[in-house]
């Protein structure tokens, strides 16, 4: 689903950037001056590479004004945002006509606990949540892709039952070693998930866009 210019909402260290490299335009995102220092000497080498502020769900800073993207992704950060609808509305009109909206999000809010307050999550979304909120801002759904349901029991112990603030290190290691049976998951075609994947198209005819490269 990622082609093209790509604009990446809430950067942090780059963890998710490095999978991203190969786009022909990236522009990395962080509200925090710090990060976006950072980011700064990780991708100083890549010219098609730029570091930008933006804070989702507030005003467009000047260094994006006018700015259009054929993807935008956006992973774990609409969970933090209060109007998160609005937040959606905004990421639509950084799109180019049949640009793609990448999204990850927290799902079930029945999970929603002690480990989520601590990261700042206001809400988990149920796959309707989602489905609504995405239409509401413009979207077309291409994709809604529940991930990691081997995740669920550990998490609703610790943040819900046992009300701890972060999962043990090793039940987060076990979670890791796991990590391959989430292709399995994905055959299988499970409804549920810790996360949801959706991919939201705004409305338009796509231009023509480079491939993300292998």
């Amino acid at each position: 689903f990622v082609s093209g210019r790509v604009l990446e909402v809430g950067s942090g260290g780059g963890g998710m950037s490095r999978n991203l490299i190969g786009v022909p335009s990236l522009v990395l995102t962080d509200p925090r001056p710090a990060y976006r220092d950072l980011l700064g000497r990780v991708f100083a080498n890549f010219d098609h590479v730029h570091v930008a502020p933006l804070t989702l769900g507030e005003a467009i800073p000047p260094e994006l004004a006018g700015e259009r993207f054929d993807t935008i992704v956006c992973a774990s950060i609409l969970e933090r945002i209060e109007d998160d609808t609005a937040a959606l509305a905004q990421l639509h009109d950084l799109l180019v006509p049949g640009g793609r909206l990448v999204l990850v999000v927290p799902m079930l809010r029945a999970l929603y606990g002690e480990i989520d307050r601590s990261i700042h999550h206001q809400r988990r979304y149920e796959r309707a949540d989602i489905e609504s909120k995405l239409t509401q801002a413009g979207f077309a759904i291409e994709a809604l892709q529940p991930m990691n349901a081997l995740g669920i029991p550990g998490w609703w112990l610790n943040s819900v039952v046992l009300k701890r603030r972060a999962v043990p290190g090793i039940q987060a290691r076990i979670n890791d070693w796991l990590t391959p049976w989430l292709r399995v998951e994905q055959k299988l075609g499970i409804p549920v998930g810790m996360s949801l994947l959706a991919v939201g198209r705004r409305a338009g005819q796509a231009r023509a866009r480079g491939d993300l490269a292998p």
